[in-house]
């Protein structure tokens, strides 16, 4: 099956790594753009982002999820499923 997910805390990690040792087919993954965090304001990734960077999966993090332009990129990946496990723009 070939699955999109979509998350972005460390909660959603372990969904995401439970599919990515599945037999099914990551075909990319949805989350949060990149925020500046503490008091440097260095932008810091999320650690769903982390995990599929390692994992050499697709990332995708748009500021819209609902945009025209994001909306063809998901239709282009054409999933069987999207899984969201604590994802904040759906």
């Amino acid at each position: 099956m070939r699955i999109v997910f979509a998350g972005t805390p460390k909660f959603a990690v372990e969904s995401l790594a439970i599919l990515h040792k599945s037999e099914h087919e990551i075909i990319g993954v949805y989350c949060q753009p990149d925020r500046p965090k503490g008091r440097g304001k260095v932008l810091s990734a999320c650690p769903v982002k982390l995990y599929a960077e390692e994992n050499n999966l697709r990332v995708i993090q748009p500021e819209d999820f609902s945009s025209e332009q994001n909306q063809k990129i998901l239709s282009s990946l054409n999933p069987d499923i999207m899984v969201v496990a604590a994802y904040g723009q759906i």
